[in-house]
């Protein structure tokens, strides 16, 4: 979720993610170990920007971990047609 400062989203000024640049956000796919993902899923889920953040990532094809979900995670909600309860 961490992209240059410009293009972040207003949203992201007190986001739980900004406490954690140790963490890959962006890309995810091939650098993110099992372990990480659990531990950025947790950070997503604990976050009151969670449902914005994953909104945005919906509606800016963002990369990476938003919202607790990967872009694979948010294409299939997509394509389904469906998107969480909360988003």
């Amino acid at each position: 979720m961490k992209g240059s400062e410009a293009s972040r989203p207003p949203l992201m000024a007190d986001a739980k993610c900004r406490e954690h640049p140790e963490l890959k956000w962006v890309p995810i796919q091939s650098r993110v170990s099992p372990k990480q993902l659990v531990e950025m899923r947790t950070i997503c889920m604990s976050c009151s920007h969670r449902a914005e953040c994953r909104e945005h990532a919906i509606t800016h094809d963002e990369h990476g971990m938003w919202g607790g979900t990967t872009e694979v995670e948010r294409e299939r909600l997509k394509s389904e047609g469906r998107l969480p309860a909360d988003a």
